[in-house]
C-alpha cells in the first residue's frame, strides 16, 4: 500500500523527518486546513488540492520522487519510524476536509471524474489504516534487501552531485534496516508476518547484497558508468567514497539484517499461509480483494468467477483441439502447443502479428466476464 506524505519536511541523516512526528500539526496539514477554509471557486481549490498533494508525496516519498524524477529528493529515504508512519495516518484526513468543502456539482465533467477518484482514495487509505501493513515490511518480492538497489539504479546520474546524492543514501542505509528490523520486531510481536514458507530465500536476497568486491555488488552498479562531462579524477573519487561506504556501512547493515531474518523473523512468523490467519484477517483480505479490483465483489463471489472462467476457456479449448484434428488427450495438446516449432515467433513483424492476435483473444474473453454492480 502507498505511503502518504508530508510538506515541509526536514532531512536528518537523509531521512524524510517530519516536524509533525511528535503529534503536532504538520505543514501539510495547515495547508490543507487553510485551502479548506476559503470559499469559492472550487474547480481551482481542486486544483491546488492535487498541487498541494502531489508536492507532499514527493517530499516524504524519495523513492517515488526519484522513480517519476521529481527532482531534489534524491539524497534521502522514506522514514520508516514508527513515529514517522502514524504521523502519516493522521496526515489523510487533512485533504478530506478539503474535498469535504468543495461543492461537487460546481466543478465539470473531468473534474467531477478527479474528485471522485482522489475522494475513493483516500477513503481507502483511510480505512486501511486499521490494518497494520507496516509490520510486514520485508517479503520475497521486495523490503529494503530489493527495492533499495533498484532506487539507486533508477537515480540521475549526471553531475558529480547527483552521485554524492547516491553516496547519501548509501549512507543512510544503516538506518533504514534499523527502522525495518524494528518494524518486523512489531510484526512478530503482533502475529503480522509473511507465512514463513515464503520468506524461504530471502536469507540469500539478502547475501547477494553482501558482495564485498564493489565490482560485483548491485549497489556500485552506478559508480560503473560515467558521463564524459565528469573528468576521471573526479570519477576516482566518488568510486573510492562508494567503495568505502558499501564496506564499512552498507554490508555490515545488511548482515545484521540477514542475522536477524535467520535467526528471528523466518522461525517467529506464521506457518499458516492465508490472510485470514493474520489479527483481523478476513477484513484485511476483504477490504484487500476490494480496493484492488476495485469491483463490489466478495472474495467468495471472485472465485467462482474464476472458477467458472477456467471451465468455460476449457470449454473453448476443446473446441479448438476439435477443430485442428489433433489425436490425442487435452495434456497431450497442452504440450504440443508448448513445443511445436510452429508457434514460435522468428521474427519482429509475426511477434507483433502475434501480439496482435493474443490481445484481441483477450479482449474477446473479458468481454464476457459479467461486472458486479
Amino acid at each position: 500500500m502507498t505511503n502518504r506524505n508530508v510538506l515541509g519536511v526536514a532531512a536528518i541523516g537523509f531521512l524524510v523527518i517530519s516536524p509533525g512526528s511528535a503529534g503536532a500539526q504538520t505543514t501539510f496539514e495547515n495547508d490543507c486546513a487553510k485551502l479548506a477554509a476559503v470559499q469559492g471557486n472550487d474547480a481551482q481549490r481542486l486544483r491546488q488540492l492535487f498541487k498541494l498533494e502531489w508536492a507532499h508525496r514527493m517530499q516524504d516519498s524519495p523513492e517515488f520522487a526519484t522513480e517519476v524524477g521529481y527532482p531534489g529528493q534524491n539524497d534521502r529515504w522514506t522514514d520508516r519510524s514508527l513515529e514517522a508512519i502514524e504521523r502519516r495516518k493522521r496526515e489523510l484526513q487533512a485533504p478530506m476536509k478539503v474535498i469535504q468543502s468543495i461543492d461537487r456539482a460546481k466543478l465539470g465533467t473531468t473534474q467531477q471524474l478527479d474528485y471522485d477518484l482522489f475522494k475513493k482514495d483516500n477513503e481507502d487509505a483511510i480505512e486501511g489504516t486499521r490494518f497494520k501493513d507496516e509490520y510486514a515490511p520485508l517479503t520475497q518480492l521486495d523490503g529494503v534487501h530489493q527495492d533499495t538497489a533498484n532506487t539507486l539504479d533508477e537515480s540521475p546520474r549526471a553531475t558529480p552531485k547527483d552521485y554524492q546524492d547516491i553516496i547519501a543514501r548509501l549512507n543512510a542505509l544503516p538506518l533504514l534496516i534499523d527502522q525495518a528490523i524494528k518494524l518486523m520486531g512489531k510484526g512478530l510481536e503482533s502475529g503480522i508476518t509473511p507465512p514463513r514458507i515464503t520468506l524461504r530465500d530471502v536469507p540469500q536476497q539478502i547475501r547477494n547484497q553482501m558482495v564485498e568486491d564493489p565490482e560485483k555488488n548491485a549497489f556500485f552498479k552506478p559508480f560503473k558508468e560515467f558521463p564524459a562531462e565528469i573528468p576521471e579524477t573526479e570519477r576516482g573519487r566518488l568510486r573510492t567514497e562508494a567503495a568505502k561506504v558499501l564496506k564499512e556501512k552498507v554490508i555490515p547493515a545488511f548482515g545484521k539484517l540477514h542475522d536477524f531474518v535467520v535467526s528471528k523473523y523466518i522461525p517467529g512468523s506464521r506457518d499458516k499461509i492465508a490472510m485470514t490467519e493474520l489479527p483481523d484477517g478476513k477484513a484485511w483480505y476483504e477490504y484487500r480483494v476490494r480496493t484492488s479490483t476495485t469491483t463490489s465483489m466478495t472474495p467468495q463471489q471472485i472465485h467462482e468467477l474464476g472458477l467458472s472462467e477456467v471451465k468455460r476457456i476449457r470449454v473453448e479449448m476443446d473446441k479448438v483441439m476439435e477443430k485442428t484434428g489433433f489425436k490425442g488427450n487435452f495434456k497431450e495438446f497442452c504440450n504440443f502447443l508448448r513445443t511445436d516449432p510452429q508457434f514460435y515467433y522468428h521474427d519482429a513483424e509475426s511477434l507483433l502479428r502475434g501480439y496482435r492476435d493474443i490481445c484481441q483473444l483477450g479482449i474477446r474473453s473479458f468481454a464476457n466476464i459479467p461486472i458486479a454492480p
